[in-house]
């Protein structure tokens, strides 16, 4: 019925407080799902409405033809914009929701890891040029081949460079590295900005989560973390 706070208090040493227990466990992580669950329905809604608001704003002052042709373009420009703002929305929503759906849509293939990681550099020119930022890479010098699917690949990576940027001061420097380990390969991206808050780190993965500072639904990490379940990659975050 929604409430949460249960109180199944046994102390017998068997198996009737290892269930009492698990009820408990359960109970907090429902409540927590829905806590999330609730608060991305309200971020949907309100990065919805915003643009839906500009676009109504906007056409209502052209239907009613107050508008010069140069402000006309403007405001169908405007209009463009948001339009495709929306769509976005949209697809991440429906890319996550098929990801989660536990269907194998990778389309693996071999590649040369290090290219790969080197096209990011032409890929975040002027991103990085508008805040004085450099990039600077760490590859490994020998050929190796990755076995995985490029274009999800591509945009768990492209993620991780995007949000180091959003949370890096002007002229800072974010690092992007493939090093050899034990168990493989480690890729990562570095930044120099404020860092996360240790309560934050574990749930940025979460499909409903955002934390205050992050803006939007919330859907790019939880569209990455998908894409590396589905790699069978261990992914995670340092502070």
């Amino acid at each position: 019925q929604g409430n949460f706070d249960i109180d199944v208090e046994t102390n017998t040493k068997d198996e009737i407080e290892e269930l009492s227990n698990s009820l408990k466990i359960m109970a907090d992580s429902i409540e927590k799902k829905n806590v999330m669950q609730r608060d991305f329905i309200a971020n949907v809604s309100h990065d919805f409405k915003t643009p839906l608001s500009v676009i109504r704003n906007y056409s209502e002052a052209i239907y009613d033809d107050i508008l010069g042709e140069k402000d006309k373009k403007e405001y169908l420009k405007e209009i463009i914009k948001e339009v495709d703002r929306l769509n976005l929305l949209v697809m991440d929503i429906l890319q996550l929701s098929k990801l989660q759906g536990g269907i194998d849509i990778l389309k693996k293939e071999n590649f040369n890891l290090t290219e790969f990681l080197q096209d990011f550099e032409n890929s975040f020119r002027i991103q990085l040029q508008n805040k004085n930022l450099s990039l600077k890479m760490k590859l490994l010098d020998s050929d190796i081949d990755i076995y995985a699917d490029s274009n999800y690949l591509y945009r768990v990576i492209y993620n991780f460079i995007d949000n180091a940027i959003k949370f890096s001061p002007e002229d800072g420097e974010i690092e992007l590295s493939a090093t050899k380990e034990e168990q493989g390969i480690r890729i990562s991206v570095k930044d120099n900005g404020e860092g996360i808050d240790e309560k934050y780190a574990a749930n940025i993965w979460e499909r409903y989560y955002k934390s205050q500072k992050s803006g939007g639904m919330g859907l790019g990490l939880a569209i990455c973390s998908e894409i590396l379940k589905l790699h069978n990659f261990e992914y995670g975050v340092i502070s």
